[in-house]
């Protein structure tokens, strides 16, 4: 589950003609090693933003891709072995398609979320299209006007059972987003209320975690006077929506989430990152249900920039999050890939390869099926193009 939009066009200025499979590495002391993962023929760029895997050797990754004309939804399926890509359709008539939202609550079913622009819909439109076990299809979602709407993130209890979260706005000139919830019961997809924390300059719901139908906590965070970006939760009772209170770190400039999981409704980790005159750091915080605290998290040595972009937890006291890290304190290259393990007391990085030539490397989502198996989905850089990124964990 996660949300990365910081890097939503990261590869857009590089130029290239049929992008190829990201190289095999191999493996780190800590148990991570790169897959190779293929990138539709004529991508000049292609990204993963979300994994989710049924069982541990079934896996979905979804992200999108460019030929050089607007953007393309993206799909690929790991059966164990190899990662291959299949057909997804986009909407008709859109010119971009972004998909970042992934859960499959069952081998033969996913969900994945995002968001379309076409030029009756310049704003954007909430996507979601859904895995039957052969094929993916759009579903119909409900219209929510000129303003534009996204869905960021997506959780399913049960095949039958799913919440998506994000935001929509109203049109010109307030263009103020508000957290937006959608919900599945099997038959078809309709807006739950969310409270609006009436920020200043709006607030969207990033991620979600549900273990069951009526047990959902999602993530958001929110702007005052365009310079200072809070974070909060959401829980799903499933009845009604309740605002729950995050910690934001002193003094800073900006805090956000990116990605939730919890493995019941009494446990769940956010994770994220704060932004402030010091540089930018990982941010991290568990819930138990009603209140939040901050956790410390070590970044990688040498650091001066670093989020959080994904998270899983497969157990009480077993979290992986996966993420980026520069030693350049503005950003910019050379950026690694990152991930951090919870042991249920203290954060640890766990060291993870870079495809050999990239200039930019980034983990954007991670879901782990027990303690010893995670897979986790991004795209990478090189000199002349952009492309996608898998690395699996093997304790």
């Amino acid at each position: 589950m996660t949300r990365s939009w910081a890097v939503a066009f990261v590869f857009a200025a590089l130029v290239l003609g049929v992008a190829p499979a990201a190289p095999a590495g191999a493996q780190t002391s800590s148990g991570w090693s790169v897959q190779p993962s293929p990138n539709p023929p004529g991508a000049t760029n292609a990204r993963l933003l979300a994994v989710s895997c049924a069982r541990p050797r079934l896996c979905e990754a979804v992200g999108d891709y460019t030929t050089g004309s607007g953007y393309l939804p993206l799909a690929e399926r790991w059966n164990g072995t190899d990662w291959a890509l299949q057909p997804i359709p986009a909407v008709p008539g859109a010119r971009n398609n972004f998909l970042s939202g992934l859960s499959c609550p069952a081998a033969r079913r996913c969900v994945a979320t995002g968001f379309s622009v076409s030029t009756a819909d310049p704003n954007g439109q909430a996507l979601v299209e859904a895995w039957n076990g052969s094929t993916w299809a759009i579903q119909r979602t409900p219209p929510l006007g000129k303003g534009g709407a996204l869905l960021d993130a997506v959780s399913c209890a049960s095949p039958g059972s799913c919440m998506a979260v994000g935001g929509f706005a109203k049109p010109a000139p307030t263009v103020l987003y508000q957290p937006l919830a959608e919900q599945w019961n099997g038959s078809a997809w309709t807006v739950v209320p969310v409270p609006n924390p009436h920020a200043d300059n709006g607030s969207l719901l990033t991620s979600v975690s549900c273990t069951a139908a009526s047990a959902c906590m999602a993530g958001g965070d929110f702007d005052f006077a365009d310079i200072a970006q809070s974070v909060f939760a959401m829980r799903w009772n499933g009845t009604a929506w309740a605002m729950q209170h995050q910690l934001n770190p002193g003094s800073q400039m900006q805090d956000e989430d990116n990605a939730v999981s919890c493995n019941s409704a009494t446990a769940c980790t956010s994770v994220g990152f704060w932004v402030g005159f010091s540089g930018q750091g990982p941010l991290a915080e568990a819930g138990n249900g009603s209140t939040w605290a901050r956790e410390q998290v070590a970044p990688p040595r040498g650091n001066r920039l670093a989020t959080l972009n994904g998270v899983s937890c497969p157990a009480a006291a077993v979290c992986v999050a996966a993420g980026d890290w520069s030693p350049v304190a503005g950003g910019g290259d050379p950026t690694n890939s990152l991930a951090e393990r919870w042991n249920g007391s203290t954060w640890a990085v766990q060291p993870t390869p870079n495809p050999a030539g990239s200039v930019f490397t980034a983990l954007n989502a991670v879901d782990c099926t027990s303690a010893a198996q995670c897979v986790a989905v991004g795209g990478f850089a090189t000199s002349t193009a952009g492309l996608t990124l898998a690395e699996r964990y093997s304790g």
